[in-house]
């Protein structure tokens, strides 16, 4: 035996219970303490076997001879120092190995944070489920991923903050104009890169564009637009009228202005120094009777203060059946229907010369037409005026000195011309004025009388030469016949041969006809609201003797009353209150829920349940 093998000590032998990576230069010692002379020293990352524990030592064994290391100075794994915390920029495999042939173990996605033990060439050494593994390192960075969303401007000087909060510490003050590039939101802030490193600042103190400094106040001079550039394609906003602009200098031919946080432009013509109107003016106009009501809105409700016949006013433009009109500072609107062109003239006073304008003008024995006229008057017929009756009737004297009374529509000052005959047309057509025109006293007149408006309906009685013979107010007039355009009614169109289509067609039939107290006959020159009643029902077949508003209303003629304005429908009989008197006083065909044909104001006409004059009065509808 050899005498090497053999000792002076008993041999003690342990089992192997493991293997460990010494992780730092470690002394063995030769109990589990510290005590005593060291056996030896294990290097960092000596592979060892170990052979159990003793408290918080491990046993290992150093040539031939058991030592104790301080457990906490082995590992699992070879000792790598931790070189970096970083942040995974996009999905990236993680390998077994540093190469890309080797195997992959998994997939870390976007802003994985990884704990880094050094490189192997162009890969990252990580811990991955206890074991070493690798990422390439160009898949890494120290700051996570977040998406470029934006490019802007520091409006005023403000914080760079640690963190998107207030009481966050602040690292620097960006000044004006500076151009952030900004990385996403957080909370009211904004993300940043300031010195490699993500920070914040308030959102609301950044904007697209610059900071640039007012340079005066301007007022919008009509209603226009702000674009978000000068090629004027992209609209910001709309402005209105009046509006106050602070403007920032200007850019070519567009002042530059601010639109919220953000710059636009509006063309520089656009603006004025001087408030305007909140309106432009579109035209004159005079009241037509007295105590005009002005509302502070276009419909019936509120009343901001009341206008007087004759009152010349600019208008600023129509809101359905409202004109606006100015009282003194304030805006308000008034009935279009109470408006017109043309100034009223005072009534003609006694004594004046009227002549006839048409065949067969009905001469009456009273001022009401409830009986057949006593006779008809020719063309040219000199009358003198004698007495006014409200605005339908003059009583006149004849040249042969008897006296009776006359339609007002029928006569006027001046003479008519003779060498016209009266031609028939169609009143079933629409007759609308194509621009501002004037109308003239006679055909041979070289004398505007006055003016109808763009796009207003007017109702021919006839035709003379070249010229339609209209109503204005209560006097005939002569409207060029190259002023019209005349075109069809399919309101009033016969739609069928029932009892309803009758009634309208025997009203339409006389649409211009004036309108005429007492009247219930086109042989008496005209109709009034009641008597135009009484003659379309019978003439569509429903029998019955006349009687007022009130009675047909009350009366057991027309049925199924409803108060509800929407519930009306064609051939319905439509009625109003307070018109001219209490209770119900007027009365007219429906066309369909909104349309009526009537013999209201100075003639036989159509109009809608919802303007003004008619609104305010509504009282119900009843059928035939």
């Amino acid at each position: 035996m050899l005498t090497a093998h053999l000792g002076t000590t008993k041999v003690t032998s342990h089992s192997v219970t493991g293997k460990k990576y010494s992780q730092q230069l470690t002394p063995v010692y030769p109990t589990a303490s510290a005590t005593g002379k060291p056996l030896g020293t294990l290097a960092q990352n000596q592979h060892i076997d170990i052979y159990g524990i003793s408290g918080d030592y491990t046993r290992v064994r150093l040539k031939d001879t058991y030592g104790f290391v301080l457990t906490a100075h082995l590992g699992d794994l070879a000792f790598f120092e931790q070189t970096a915390r970083l942040y995974v920029q996009s999905p990236t495999p993680v390998r077994q190995a540093a190469s890309s042939t080797s195997p992959v173990l998994a997939q870390h996605q976007t802003n994985t944070l990884l704990t880094v033990y050094g490189t192997s060439g162009a890969y990252s050494r990580i811990l991955f489920r206890g074991q070493h593994a690798f990422v390439l390192t160009s898949a890494l960075a120290p700051l996570k991923v977040y998406a470029k969303t934006d490019r802007l401007y520091v409006q005023a000087s403000t914080p760079i903050r640690q963190a998107a909060s207030s009481s966050s510490p602040i690292l620097k003050n960006h000044q004006t104009n500076t151009l952030l590039t900004v990385y996403g939101t957080s909370g009211a802030y904004s993300r940043i890169l300031f010195r490699g490193q993500y920070a914040f600042v308030l959102t609301s103190a950044l904007a697209k564009t610059k900071v640039f400094a007012k340079t005066g106040l301007r007022y919008a001079a009509k209603n226009t637009s702000i674009f978000k550039d000068t090629t004027a394609k992209t609209v910001l906003r709309s402005i209105k009228r009046a509006e106050p602009i602070e403007i920032y200098g200007a850019s070519g031919s567009f002042t530059r202005v601010k639109v919220g946080s953000v710059y636009g432009y509006i063309k520089t013509t656009d603006l004025v120094t001087k408030k305007p109107d909140l309106y432009d003016v579109t035209g004159t106009r005079y009241v037509l009777e007295d105590k005009l009501v002005v509302h502070p809105k276009a419909s019936l409700t509120g009343k901001i203060g009341t206008l007087k016949k004759n009152t010349a006013l600019s208008i600023y433009g129509k809101s359905g059946y409202y004109t606006r009109v100015k009282v003194g500072t304030t805006f308000g609107f008034v009935d279009s229907s109470k408006l017109g062109l043309n100034k009223p003239v005072a009534r003609p006073k006694v004594g004046t010369v009227f002549y006839v304008h048409f065949d067969q003008t009905p001469l009456f024995s009273a001022d009401v037409a409830y009986s057949r006229p006593a006779a008809y008057l020719t063309k040219g017929t000199k009358l003198i005026g004698l007495k006014a009756i409200d605005d339908d009737f003059w009583q006149v004297r004849l040249p042969n000195g008897t006296t009776g009374y006359v339609i007002n529509p029928y006569i006027g000052t001046t003479k008519p011309d003779m060498r016209y005959t009266q031609q028939a047309v169609n009143r079933l057509k629409t007759y609308t004025v194509k621009a501002t025109t004037s109308y003239f006293a006679t055909p041979a007149s070289p004398k505007s009388a006055g003016l109808i408006e763009q796009g207003k309906r007017v109702y021919p009685r006839y035709r003379v030469g070249n010229f339609y013979v209209i109503q204005s107010g209560w006097s005939p007039v002569y409207l060029p016949v190259s002023a019209v355009t005349v075109t069809s009614d399919t309101r009033i169109a016969q739609k069928n041969t029932s009892r309803g289509e009758k009634l309208i067609q025997a009203a339409a039939k006389h649409l211009g006809t004036p309108y005429t107290w007492g009247s219930q006959t086109s042989a008496n020159g005209g109709f009034d609201c009641s008597g135009l009643i009484h003659y379309a029902t019978n003439q569509a077949g429903k029998y019955g003797g006349r009687t007022n508003v009130s009675g047909y209303w009350y009366g057991a003629f027309f049925t199924n009353r409803r108060t509800t304005i929407s519930s009306g429908k064609r051939s319905d009989i439509v009625f109003f209150e307070n018109t001219y008197t209490d209770g119900p006083s007027h009365i007219g065909i429906m066309l369909d829920n909104e349309y009526f044909i009537h013999a209201g104001g100075s003639q036989l006409q159509i109009n809608s349940i919802y303007e003004p004059r008619w609104r305010e009065h509504f009282l119900g509808f009843k059928s035939m």
